[in-house]
């Protein structure tokens, strides 16, 4: 999201769009591990499929929602390598990250809405279609 949006990822986990957009991008990368029994390493001693994932809407979903910005506290002025790509013109590592979970959720029959649309944009702003910005958001919801 810090790429599609321009944001920082403190930026991006502070507005409620951008930050429902990441909620749901880890969901579908956690429901795709669970189908392809790939079992999820911990990250800074977090175990982040127990602090993020949820089966459905309810109070985990939106207790996760509120993990976002204290999870990115220390990492709030940092900018996606992908959008450090982008600003400099060059294509990223989109279909690397976010291509490879739309692939595994074909393969496993999990559906990546949110990831599909992310290379979507991100392509899009590669051939200079589009520009990074918050605007594109609204496209996810």
């Amino acid at each position: 999201m810090s790429a599609v949006t321009g944001g920082t990822f403190g930026e991006v986990v502070k507005r409620k769009d951008s930050r429902q957009c990441c909620q749901a991008l880890l969901k579908e990368c956690i429901d795709i591990a669970h189908a392809a029994n790939i079992k999820m390493a911990k990250k800074d001693k977090r175990d982040i499929e127990k602090l993020f994932y949820y089966k459905k809407d309810g109070l985990k979903k939106r207790l996760s929602f509120f993990l976002y910005p204290a999870a990115m506290k220390e990492h709030k002025l940092l900018k996606a390598s992908m959008l450090q790509d982008l600003e400099k013109g060059r294509k990223c590592e989109v279909d690397a990250i976010n291509g490879v979970v739309c692939a595994f959720g074909r393969k496993y029959g999990v559906e990546t809405p949110y990831n599909d649309k992310v290379c979507e944009i991100i392509h899009a702003i590669e051939d200079r279609k589009e520009k990074c910005s918050f605007e594109q958001v609204r496209k996810f919801l």
